[in-house]
C-alpha cells in the first residue's frame, strides 16, 4: 500500500502526488522512547510526553502510542498518525485531528472518535452532543 511507508519516504498525497514524510527528529525519538517505557513501566520509569507546541507536521508515528501525552498546541499537520494510540492524550482538539492522517485503527479519545474513518459496512458514527 502506497500509504504504509518507513518515514522519511514518499506516500501519495491527496492530490496523488508524493508526499514526503519526515524523520522524527532526535529531540522527538528521544521523547517517544522515554514515554513508550512509561507506559510500560506503568509509569515506574521513563516519562509521559511532553509535546505541547513540538511541530511534529508530517512525521510518521503510526502505531505510536501517545497515550496519556500533551498534545496541546502540537502541530500534526500531516502527521501519519494510522494505528497510533490517543487515548487519553492531553488537550488534544478536533482540528488538529483532522489536520492529521488517521485511520479506522487509530485510538482517539472518547470525544473526537467520530472523526474516525468508517469502516466499509459499519453503522454511521454520530458526533457527540
Amino acid at each position: 500500500m502506497a500509504d504504509e511507508k518507513e518515514p522519511g519516504s514518499a506516500a501519495s498525497g491527496q492530490d496523488g502526488e508524493p508526499r514526503r514524510y519526515r524523520d522524527i527528529p532526535p529531540e522527538v525519538q528521544e521523547i517517544l522512547t522515554a514515554h513508550q517505557q512509561w507506559v510500560e513501566s506503568q509509569g515506574k520509569e521513563g516519562q509521559p510526553a511532553q509535546l505541547a507546541k513540538y511541530d511534529l507536521n508530517h512525521l510518521n508515528l503510526a502505531g505510536v502510542n501517545l497515550q496519556d501525552a500533551n498534545l496541546q498546541g502540537a502541530n500534526l499537520l500531516g502527521a501519519r498518525l494510522g494505528g497510533a494510540n490517543l487515548l487519553d492524550s492531553k488537550n488534544l482538539t478536533e482540528e488538529q485531528v483532522k489536520s492529521a492522517v488517521i485511520d479506522e485503527e487509530t485510538k482517539l479519545p472518547e470525544h473526537l472518535k467520530h472523526l474516525l474513518p468508517k469502516k466499509p459496512g459499519a453503522p454511521e458514527r454520530s458526533k457527540p452532543e
